[in-house]
């Protein structure tokens, strides 16, 4: 077992199947693939870390049939974190992981496997990453603790954490709210 035989494992397979379906249609779709994001809110939020932080696993060379021709091709750019969910430990979102892990979510190995702070090292894409203080949902800690991840290794990072705003709050705008007045934060 790798910690990796989850639930999780197959949107993650997928997100950066589809960063190299897209790098290989580059010029035909006339895309930069240079300039290839991923972007994720909440558990959206560990899904694109995923892909941002653990490309080059040996679990996901070996799905996807990477080698030496083709090595990152499935490496985002860069990646942008909305209230990510990150943590599997004291601070984690019991309902994400549940998903995450399945019927595993009590496994210490698999907890550490997707828990994305413990795995964060040089070859982390660079992140623009935000959160809320007053997020009841997700701990604000996930964002924190993957911050000090990045300022260890090194890797470039932007972080925004705001004084106020509800979980799902998206944008905080208009186009977002869902007619909710509580998500507009200006």
């Amino acid at each position: 077992s790798t910690g990796y035989d989850c639930a999780g494992f197959a949107p993650w397979k997928e997100l950066d199947w589809a960063i190299g379906y897209i790098r290989e249609h580059a010029a035909e779709w006339h895309v930069d693939p240079e300039k290839i994001a991923t972007c994720g809110f909440s558990a959206g939020g560990h899904l694109s870390a995923s892909s941002g932080i653990l490309w080059n696993a040996p679990v996901v060379r070996e799905a996807l049939g990477i080698t030496e021709e083709n090595e990152g091709i499935n490496r985002p750019t860069g990646m942008i974190l909305s209230y990510p969910v990150i943590s599997a430990g004291k601070f984690t979102h019991k309902g994400s992981f549940a998903e995450i892990l399945g019927e595993n979510v009590d496994n210490e190995e698999a907890r550490r496997a997707y828990s994305l702070e413990l795995h964060v090292d040089e070859n982390t894409v660079p992140t623009y990453i935000w959160h809320t203080c007053t997020d009841g949902t997700v701990p604000v800690e996930n964002t924190l603790l993957f911050m000090s991840a990045l300022a260890k290794s090194k890797v470039r990072f932007e972080a925004h954490i705001f004084p106020e705003g509800r979980h799902g709050s998206s944008l905080a705008n208009d186009q977002t709210c869902s007619g909710i007045p509580e998500l507009i934060i200006p």
